[in-house]
């Protein structure tokens, strides 16, 4: 009894609930603040890129090197971009991208929506869709946008 009363054990237990304390908030943060916050910041670069790209492709005046910019806010915002018309695809930010995903791979030349509507819904919004998928074969999660481009935001 006497060793619970010393100053010791008193500076110990209290240093032991404080680093407690600190794992446990951590914890609680990184479970659910930062998974809502990355969310939130992909989606956003997401928006901002399709509506850049569309803009893009609705003027008449290409003034921008399209591959170039697309290329940069591939590896700024830390995604691939894909951008398909019906019959194949017109730009790729990463050549693998189509065999690194199983479930992308199984899609034919044409996009097939019905495929692209699994997972949850992150933000949709007239003809703009972006969702949470989860891939069957690798296990992996990743962010998906499908729109068409003459959509207007």
């Amino acid at each position: 009894m006497k060793n619970f009363k010393s100053i010791k054990f008193k500076l110990f237990s209290t240093l032991c609930i404080s680093i407690l304390i600190i794992l446990l908030l951590l914890i609680v943060v990184n479970s659910f603040v930062l998974e809502r916050l990355y969310l939130f910041i992909k989606k956003e670069s997401l928006i901002n890129t399709y509506s850049y790209i569309n803009r893009y492709y609705n003027s008449s005046i290409s003034e921008v090197d399209i591959e170039l910019e697309l290329e940069k806010m591939a590896v700024n915002n830390d995604f691939d971009i894909m951008i398909k018309d019906e019959k194949e695809s017109v730009y790729i930010s990463n050549k693998d991208f189509i065999s690194s995903m199983g479930e992308l791979e199984k899609v034919d030349r044409n996009i097939e929506y019905s495929i692209f509507n699994k997972g949850s819904v992150i933000y949709a919004k007239d003809d703009l869709n972006i969702r949470n998928i989860q891939d069957q074969n690798t296990g992996v999660s990743f962010i998906l946008l499908v729109s068409k481009l003459d959509c207007r935001i």
